[in-house]
């Protein structure tokens, strides 16, 4: 089996223009990008386990701060 290497940016360009089956699947999608758009400048597609961790613990809070928050 052969692995194919895709950079960050690609797999953005990629799933912007997929087209997904269902309306759930374009939101996933949609969820899947802006994601990606968001920890592309700090967080590498091979980064180690615990770096990923520690971005996932940023966005829950920055998700937490933005729903309890009113600004």
């Amino acid at each position: 089996m052969s692995m194919v290497n895709i950079g960050i940016d690609d797999a953005i360009e990629m799933l912007s223009h997929a087209h997904p089956i269902t309306k759930e699947y374009e939101e996933a999608f949609r969820c899947a990008v802006e994601c990606m758009k968001f920890t592309r400048d700090f967080l590498p597609l091979n980064a180690a386990p615990e770096r990923v961790k520690h971005a996932l613990n940023l966005l829950n809070t920055l998700e937490y701060i933005a729903k309890e928050v009113k600004v």
